[in-house]
């Protein structure tokens, strides 16, 4: 094998640290350059080429530091064609993992979206749950500030008329102590109760010491009727009757209803009924949240649960201490009249019914030995009840359930007992039962309403009324009287006003000639 081709001793290490200006200078190197490309050529002419190659790469294997710096063009060249096969040996490989890196690159992106869009629909949920949160507890503190606020506006209202009339009025039976207000032979036959004097304080009218007495039609409590969903539906009595009407049942010193149902969850209802009425007796307090004072049990739907339902009814007023007349444990207790004192003046009430003119009736009358209610079908003890109550009190009230359903006239029988009650000394005769307004007229100085019709009764829509009775605490004398028309949709009650008022006021003043009747609704005698 030939020997490797060398350069001039200007190539050395040592030459080139001896003389580094003259082994850079241009002519140095173009010698050396000459000189190995003689050398180069005269190799390749005496051997084959193939042989040449042969040699060469075996002799250029590998190199030391030293013939690295002899022989750099050889090297160079050398490394270029080692680099450029190497290269091209990992070309696939190259593109195997480029396209596996693009792959798991795509891939990958699509995983990050997905997470950060399900991250997004997380948190968006999260928010929403939130924000659910949020609305949920201001509702919930509008709906405490709600009951709150309604909460102190009705102890706020008992309290103004805890300053007229007590909660409980104080009942007294027959041959108690009235405490020093009555003597004892007050009490009379019958066995009256009464309402003490420091219970009631009386209202003032133009200057007037007075007692304004207040009286309503039929009201139904059933929570299988209209009535008595609807004002479970709108949260209670507040809400079943507009602002006025409410002002002026509860600024009354007596409003009086008829309570035309029994209160009941023990009863069985008459088979031979058509209409039979009952109610929870926790809704006996709706009364109170009305204002009424004392109510009416003679009609003909107290009984409509037997006995039982009557008891119970007659047990729930007491609790409740809401008065009533019209019905007892027997004959004793139901014609029993109520006295209430008001500012000097002792004014009494009696209820009693005539319906159901049959013999005996579905309604049960009361006797010495059986419950039921002050029937007066022979009015006899009736009218024996009215002049003893004419002898004990300045100003006598008789609320009676009378007349023919739906109908706007009054019957012949209406009339005669109308004058017989006051000719045994009624001062005012307060109607119900037709639940149609029917007229006011007069006999003698005695005003007769024949029938207040519907107050809170069933879904009809349709006009009702109240009465209003101001009485002289100094001589028992009605001061003033009125018509307070009132306009009833789907129960609720309202008073009207401006030409809607007036056109209530024209109709009814239509239908009672007996009468004049203002535009403020004020009554008088019309002969």
């Amino acid at each position: 094998m030939r020997e490797r081709p060398h350069f001039t001793e200007w190539d050395s290490k040592e030459s080139r640290k001896e003389f580094p200006e003259e082994y850079t200078s241009s002519s140095a190197k173009e010698a050396a350059a000459e000189e190995a490309e003689e050398d180069f050529e005269k190799a390749y002419d005496s051997e084959s080429e193939e042989d040449f190659e042969e040699d060469y790469e075996a002799e250029t294997e590998e190199y030391t530091d030293e013939e690295l710096w002899k022989y750099p063009e050889e090297y160079a060249e050398e490394c270029s064609e080692e680099t450029v096969r190497h290269r091209a040996s990992l070309r696939p490989l190259f593109l195997f993992a480029l396209t596996l890196l693009l792959i798991l690159g795509s891939g990958g992106g699509l995983l990050i979206h997905l997470k950060i869009q399900k991250d997004q629909a997380s948190l968006q949920r999260k928010a929403a749950i939130e924000e659910q949160v949020r609305m949920q507890e201001e509702a919930r503190l509008v709906r405490e500030a709600r009951q709150k606020a309604e909460e102190e506006e009705r102890l706020r209202q008992e309290a103004e008329r805890a300053e007229n009339i007590s909660e409980v009025p104080a009942i007294l039976y027959e041959g108690e102590s009235m405490d020093g207000t009555y003597s004892g032979s007050v009490t009379g036959a019958g066995g009256s109760y009464y309402i003490k004097e420091e219970d009631l304080t009386a209202s003032q009218d133009g200057g007037e010491k007075c007692a304004v007495l207040l009286f309503a039609g039929d009201i139904l409590f059933d929570a299988g009727y209209a009535a008595g969903q609807n004002i479970q539906q709108r949260g209670g009595i507040e809400n079943s009757f507009d602002t006025e009407t409410l002002r002026t049942m509860r600024e009354a010193d007596i409003f009086m209803v008829n309570n035309e149902f029994c209160y009941t969850v023990n009863g069985s209802p008459q088979a031979e009924k058509t209409y039979t009425l009952h109610a929870d007796p926790s809704r006996a307090a709706w009364l109170k949240d009305m204002g009424a004072d004392i109510v009416t049990l003679a009609n003909n739907h107290v009984f409509d649960y037997g006995e039982t339902g009557l008891q119970e009814t007659l047990e729930t007023l007491r609790n409740e201490g809401i008065p009533y007349v019209g019905a007892g444990e027997n004959i004793e207790e139901a014609s029993r009249t109520v006295y209430v004192q008001a500012g000097g003046i002792r004014i009494a009430l009696i209820g009693t019914t005539m319906v159901e003119q049959l013999d005996p009736p579905d309604t049960r009358g009361a006797s010495e030995q059986l419950s039921g209610v002050f029937r007066c079908w022979d009015p006899t003890l009736l009218y024996q009840r009215i002049r003893e109550a004419e002898e004990q009190a300045d100003f006598t009230v008789v609320y009676i359930h009378w007349g023919v359903e739906r109908e706007t006239v009054p019957e012949w029988r209406q009339e005669k007992w109308a004058s017989e009650i006051e000719e045994a000394g009624a001062d005012l005769i307060i109607g119900a039962h037709p639940h149609v307004i029917q007229p006011i007229d007069y006999i003698a100085d005695t005003p007769v309403v024949y029938s207040l019709g519907n107050f809170m009764f069933n879904s009809n829509d349709t006009e009702s009324c109240m009465v209003r009775c101001t009485v002289n605490c100094s001589d028992g004398s009605i001061l003033k009287l009125e018509y307070l028309p009132l306009r009833v949709n789907n129960t609720y009650v309202s008073s009207p006003d401006g030409e809607e008022r007036q056109q209530l006021l024209g109709r009814f003043q239509e239908m009672s000639s007996g009468i004049f009747l203002n535009e403020d609704g004020i009554i008088r005698k019309a002969y």
